[in-house]
């Protein structure tokens, strides 16, 4: 098929730069100026859209890589999940749930007052 679309080249707009390892995943604050990325490097930063020389915020994980991010439809809270036993949400202060088991994943019900943490383990 040939389009004036796939012509075009996706240039690179920006680049952040602070992270030490590969980055696994990321996510959008509603309000579209604010992404959080979270990386093997065992930490989450929160970087600005309009300022992006430095992050807004590195959080430190306990054990693992950052799997999971997700930010409330509101955009009072960010739910990062590691590997491994910790679930950080984040406000203007930290909360986190601590268990012992394997997390796949993490998710927030329409109405931000469900929070669903996916578990893997063969016990349960």
């Amino acid at each position: 098929m040939n389009n004036s679309r796939n012509n075009i080249s996706n240039p690179t707009i920006a680049k952040v730069v602070g992270h030490l390892d590969y980055s696994f995943v990321s996510a959008w604050h509603p309000d579209g100026r604010i992404f959080a990325i979270g990386n093997q490097d065992k930490t989450s930063q929160v970087w600005d859209i309009r300022n992006l020389s430095l992050p807004v915020a590195v959080l430190k994980n306990n054990l693992g890589a950052a799997r999971s991010i997700r930010f409330s439809s509101d955009g009072q809270f960010m739910v990062v999940t590691e590997p491994t036993n910790f679930v950080h949400i984040y406000s203007t202060k930290v909360d986190e749930i601590d268990f012992f088991r394997e997390i796949s994943g993490v998710s927030m019900g329409p109405d931000d007052k469900s929070l669903y943490i996916g578990i893997w383990d063969r016990t349960i």
